[in-house]
């Protein structure tokens, strides 16, 4: 997440069985909404601002992620 080109979401889908998107929607919604990321369909990355409090954002997804 921390690396420009973030998250591919339909590869870590494929290839764990994890839908993190389906899982944390909300959460990355509201990083959306607040201009810290961005959703493409199949990508989740964090913008400039974003990546100032990218390990905030982790902790926010992770534990959302151990429900799946």
């Amino acid at each position: 997440l921390r690396l420009s080109k973030g998250i591919d979401l339909y590869e870590l889908k494929k290839k764990y069985g994890v839908d993190l998107y389906e899982a944390c929607k909300d959460d990355i919604s509201g990083f959306v909404e607040a201009g810290l990321g961005v959703y493409t369909g199949d990508r989740f990355y964090l913008t400039d601002s974003g990546l100032w409090v990218g390990d905030g954002i982790v902790n926010r997804l992770l534990p959302s992620a151990d429900t799946i």
